[in-house]
């Protein structure tokens, strides 16, 4: 049995443990979603910058498995634009009262357990003035309002692997106790590297990694940063899975099934390998529900792997049993 073999291949792994932020400028993702997903189930948190999107691209088009619906600012098709995508695990809402109407950035509000961190994506033109910088450092002022966990990334098109002690980047992160995670360059030209795609942090956070990933220049000039956030950034210590009780399952049921039925007939039509091995998967996990029992069982990330229910209720009588006693010998 292909399942049993498996030794239980679960569908439903469980919650984000950390949280993985991947920041990259992608110079038009239009045709470079398959790229994209090929990567996304990787991170936490896709932040893109030069999306190159306008009204014409509806965000149904963009979606990603496993992603809620991302937060975009568009300028039009031929430049500019960011985009965050966020797990469908985490609870964040977008913060527009944070978020400047004349700057390319986006302002989000994430919460993890009693934690709440605050993430910004920014794009800024190697044209812009000092104005940006005055605009980020009062929109980082009314995020400290709500939280002094700020993390900032994007493209701000400043060399960190050289910046100017006076810069008024070099200024701010002064101001806010900000520090740079990324130590690579994040563009590689024929003469020159820079690091133009930072993931800034404040110092009520840690990460445990943080490096930069290669991207083939034919899909953008840019490489990617990562970053993992540390242990305060755990999301949950405990969640539900779906799993099978192979003990109970009706294996000559699934057998008649898989023999009885019309293979060939049903892949006659595929041409393609992926699909019919998507067809596959679908049509055996239905016949082995049908003959194979599950059930929901609550996974707490801090548990043993010996523990189980029958410890767990152990443990509660020893629980009382203490209490009873003390009880007892303190009223003596």
């Amino acid at each position: 049995m292909l399942i049993i073999l498996a030794m239980d291949v679960e569908r439903n792994p469980g919650p984000l443990t950390e949280l993985i932020v991947f920041n990259w400028n992608a110079r038009s993702i239009r045709h470079k979603l398959n790229y994209l997903k090929d990567l996304a189930d990787e991170f936490s948190i896709l932040c893109l910058t030069e999306t190159h999107l306008d009204e014409n691209i509806h965000t149904e088009e963009i979606l990603l498995d496993h992603f809620s619906s991302p937060f975009r600012k568009d300028r039009n098709f031929a430049g500019g634009g960011i985009l965050i995508y966020c797990s469908d695990q985490l609870f964040c809402k977008r913060r527009l009262d944070i978020e400047s109407p004349t700057e390319e950035t986006i302002w989000i509000e994430i919460k993890l357990n009693s934690m709440v961190l605050m993430l910004c994506v920014a794009y800024r033109s190697p044209n812009s003035t000092n104005v940006f910088w005055e605009n980020l450092s009062y929109a980082v002022d009314k995020a400290s309002d709500t939280s002094n966990h700020i993390l900032i990334t994007g493209d701000i098109n400043v060399d960190m692997l050289n910046l100017a002690y006076r810069h008024p980047l070099s200024d701010l992160i002064i101001k806010y106790g900000l520090s740079n995670t990324i130590a690579e360059p994040t563009r590689v030209g024929h003469s020159i590297c820079t690091l133009l795609d930072p993931i800034l942090i404040s110092d009520s956070l840690s990460y445990n990694s943080a490096y930069v990933i290669d991207v083939d220049r034919s899909v953008s000039d840019h490489n990617a940063a990562v970053c993992h956030q540390n242990n305060p950034l755990k999301l949950c210590t405990s969640f539900k899975r779906t799993v099978w009780i192979y003990k109970k399952g009706d294996y000559d049921k699934l057998n008649r099934l898989i023999l009885s039925f019309e293979w060939y007939s049903y892949f006659i039509n595929c041409t393609d390998i992926n699909d019919a091995c998507n067809k596959f998967t679908q049509l055996y996990l239905s016949m082995a529900r049908e003959c194979i029992p599950v059930r929901e069982v609550t996974i707490r990330t801090y548990d043993k792997i010996w523990m189980n229910n029958d410890l767990r209720r152990e443990i509660r009588i020893r629980n009382r049993l203490h209490t009873k006693y003390t009880i007892s010998k303190t009223s003596t």
